[in-house]
């Protein structure tokens, strides 16, 4: 039986891939369960069209998906065992931060073309988007660390924190953005990083509205 204080060590040792995993649980595939046949023809907008390109790439390319979670499971149980270490680790964590982040970018761009065509509730579409807000705050927080905490110049070196001693308070910096993005953009300290926050902002202000589009959708339909 493993005693509290191993398992406080194998928790926090690991807590960068227990984050990243929880990302990528979180962030839902909208297209997954939408067939073909949904999106009718010929096109009415150029939104309907590119989601219309989008769910028949994703056709084309479905048989890789099993393949990219098979990859994925197994680089997480060789971290976890510790058969990755060192180097190999970082490269592999990194590998794991980038697939979160192409998730998202991905289901960003999803809700919005969904926002346009009636394929989806918009009560399921308002969970994902909710989904999005947490996924944002994990994902944008990773990087905030992965830049600024792991730089070669040492923490705080590209965001201004009062606090600096744990990864969590970049989270935390990372969910100022749901209330307020000029706290969010005045944080950060050199170009590469005021791009990042600005960015983030964007992703907030774009997931309010899409909350309020479908939260009003709701309310008249009541």
């Amino acid at each position: 039986m493993m005693d509290q204080s191993k398992l406080n060590r194998f928790l926090t040792s690991r807590w960068e891939l227990f984050t990243l995993v929880l990302g990528n649980f979180i962030s839902r595939d909208s297209l997954k369960n939408i067939d073909q046949s949904s999106v009718s023809h010929p096109y009415t907008n150029q939104a309907h069209e590119l989601l219309g390109s989008l769910i028949n790439f994703r056709h084309d390319i479905n048989f890789l998906f099993p393949i990219t979670r098979g990859l994925l499971l197994i680089l997480i149980i060789g971290i976890l065992i510790g058969l990755i270490k060192t180097k190999a680790k970082r490269k592999t964590l990194d590998f794991i931060g980038i697939t979160l982040i192409l998730r998202f970018t991905y289901q960003m761009i999803v809700s919005n073309l969904l926002l346009f065509n009636r394929l989806k509730p918009n009560d399921e579409l308002l969970i994902e988007v909710i989904l999005l807000f947490l996924s944002s705050i994990i994902t944008f927080g990773w990087i905030y660390w992965r830049v600024d905490y792991k730089c070669k110049g040492g923490p705080n070196k590209h965001i201004t924190l009062k606090h600096n001693s744990y990864p969590f308070e970049y989270f935390y910096f990372a969910s100022i953005g749901l209330h307020s993005r000029v706290a969010l953009t005045s944080s950060a300290e050199t170009f590469k990083m005021k791009i990042i926050t600005y960015i983030h902002a964007l992703c907030m202000f774009d997931l309010f509205g899409l909350s309020f589009s479908h939260s009003v959708a709701l309310a008249l339909k009541a």
